[in-house]
């Protein structure tokens, strides 16, 4: 009962606290990703090129994926601030940077608090390659995309050679003869990809 409480506590004040917020595109992914990367790279130069575009940004950790945002949008106005949704896990805090133009607005302790509220007022989203957590987000967003509960809005997914292979299986597997578990539409919910500019365009 207090954890069920705490929970709709979180929620409520986070949705009170994003919904304050401009409108933003979502950048998530690992904290472990090493820091050179070519995704991190292609996600600094999309951050920029969102940012000559006006368009706020948001990240949801303040790991390295943070950093490549900042430091992309850094690039282009070195007053702009990157909106912070952040988990606080014990875990991992070791691994967060000092981001001098991230703006923490809220932080959450629990897992399904910052699942349901990181993608509220966003204009798309932008993951990276992640271990489950992160892939538990970006099923969550298609999931409420597809019954409904999301508005329909890019999904772009950083790292081909991470991606393509997860979502290759998922057409096997559930698109198969045997189970047709989803619809085909359902895959063009996502665009995979390592080009900077056709993720602008996404």
């Amino acid at each position: 009962v207090a954890r069920a409480k705490k929970l709709s506590r979180e929620i409520e004040e986070s949705i009170n606290v994003l919904d304050r917020l401009p409108p933003a595109v979502t950048f998530l992914g690992a904290r472990r990703l090493d820091d050179n990367d070519p995704a991190l790279a292609v996600a600094t130069k999309l951050a920029s090129a969102l940012t000559k575009e006006g368009v706020a940004l948001r990240v949801g950790s303040a790991g390295v994926v943070a950093e490549a945002v900042c430091n992309g949008a850094a690039a282009v106005d070195k007053d702009v601030l990157v909106q912070g949704v952040l988990l606080t896990d014990p875990q991992h805090t070791s691994k967060d940077r000092d981001l001098a133009n991230l703006q923490v607005h809220q932080k959450v302790d629990e897992l399904i608090t910052h699942k349901e509220i990181v993608g509220r007022r966003s204009q798309a989203f932008v993951a990276l390659p992640g271990g489950l957590n992160t892939l538990g987000e970006v099923f969550s967003v298609l999931t409420q995309i597809q019954t409904g509960h999301l508005p329909k809005i890019p999904i772009v997914l950083v790292g081909k050679d991470y991606w393509q292979p997860i979502f290759d299986a998922i057409k096997t597997k559930m698109l198969s003869p045997e189970r047709k578990t989803i619809s085909p539409e359902d895959l063009d919910l996502v665009v995979i990809t390592d080009d900077p500019q056709q993720a602008l365009s996404a």
